[in-house]
C-alpha cells in the first residue's frame, strides 16, 4: 500500500510539474509575442552586421522588446530615424547627432571599423589618396565626409547608393578607387587581382542610436552593452559571427628597421619620395 501511495503521488507530482512548465512556456511565448517592436535599419548579412544585430536583439529582448528591420539605404536610414518613422540605427560613427538632433547615441561603442581606400595599383602606384583621380563613395557615409573635411587637397568624388556599386566601378576600371568601410569590402576582393590594393585611412568607432522618444532606454542599453563587454559576451559574439576586429598599434612600439636598396629608376626610386619607396613605407 505504501509503495502504491508513493507511486500515485509521484505520478501526480510529475503531471503537475509538466503542466506548470507548459503553462510557464506558453506564458513566456505570449509575453514575447505581445512585446512591442523596435524597428531598426537593416538587416545585413556581413559578419559585422550579424554581430551587431545579435547584440541588439539580445539587449532589447532583455528590456522587453522585439527587434524588426526596415531595409533602407545608408543615407535614407538616418533621415528616417531622425524623422521618427523608424526607431533607431543599428550602428553609426559617433557624431551623427550633430547633424540629426533627434538621434540619441548609446555611449558604449559596439564595434570599431576601418575606413579604407581600395584601388588599382596600375592606375595610381602606391595609391596615396591625393594621387587618386576619382573615388566612389556611398552617399550618406558620414565618416568619409568628416575625413574629407580635414584633407588638405581636393578630392573628386562620385556618389553611389550601395558599396557594391563602388566596388564594381573599381573592378570595371571606371574609377581608380573607392572609399568604404572595411566591412563592405567583398571577401573575394583580395584573390581577384594582385593589382588591387587596400589602404587604411582611419579607424573609427560605431555606436547604436535611437530616436529621442526612446531616450529612457539609453541608460539601460548602455548598462547592458557595458555588461556584455565586461563579461566577454561581445568578444564571444564577434568570434561566433566571424568578425575580425581591427588592431590599433601603439605608436610607441618599435618593431625594428628594414633597409632596402635599388637602382635609380626615374620617377620610382630616384628620390626618397619615389613611388617605389612609398610602396615600401606603406608595407
Amino acid at each position: 500500500m505504501l509503495f502504491r501511495w508513493v507511486i500515485k503521488y509521484a505520478f501526480c507530482g510529475c503531471v503537475l510539474f509538466v503542466f506548470s512548465m507548459t503553462v510557464s512556456g506558453q506564458t513566456q511565448n505570449q509575453k514575447q509575442e505581445s512585446a512591442p517592436f523596435i524597428v531598426l535599419d537593416g538587416p545585413n548579412e556581413s559578419p559585422e552586421a550579424r554581430y551587431v544585430q545579435k547584440v541588439l536583439e539580445k539587449a532589447y529582448e532583455t528590456l522587453g522588446y522585439r527587434v524588426a528591420y526596415q531595409p533602407l539605404s545608408l543615407a535614407k536610414s538616418v533621415i528616417e530615424v531622425n524623422s521618427g518613422r523608424i526607431d533607431g540605427l543599428r550602428a553609426r560613427i559617433g557624431d551623427v547627432e550633430k547633424s540629426f538632433p533627434n538621434l540619441v547615441k548609446i555611449p558604449e561603442p559596439l564595434l570599431n571599423f576601418e575606413m579604407v581606400l581600395i584601388a588599382d595599383r596600375r592606375a595610381c602606384g602606391a595609391c596615396d589618396l591625393k594621387w587618386v583621380k576619382q573615388v566612389a563613395v556611398v552617399k550618406g557615409f558620414r565618416a568619409f565626409e568628416d575625413y574629407r573635411a580635414q584633407l588638405g587637397f581636393p578630392l573628386d568624388v562620385v556618389y553611389v547608393t550601395h558599396p557594391q556599386q563602388a566596388f564594381d566601378m573599381v573592378v570595371e576600371g571606371k574609377l581608380t578607387g573607392a572609399i568604404m568601410s572595411n566591412t563592405n569590402v567583398p571577401k573575394d576582393y583580395y584573390s581577384m587581382n594582385h593589382h588591387w590594393i587596400k589602404s587604411i585611412l582611419t579607424t573609427l568607432l560605431d555606436y547604436h542610436y535611437v530616436h529621442r522618444r526612446h531616450i529612457k532606454l539609453v541608460p539601460e542599453l548602455s548598462k547592458l552593452f557595458s555588461k556584455y563587454k565586461a563579461s566577454g559576451e561581445l568578444t564571444r559574439l564577434q568570434k561566433e559571427m566571424g568578425v575580425k576586429q581591427t588592431a590599433v598599434l601603439d605608436d610607441n612600439i618599435n618593431f625594428g628597421k628594414i633597409t632596402a636598396a635599388t637602382a635609380s629608376w626615374a620617377g620610382y626610386s630616384d628620390t626618397p619620395d619615389g613611388t617605389y619607396f612609398k610602396v615600401l613605407k606603406a608595407v
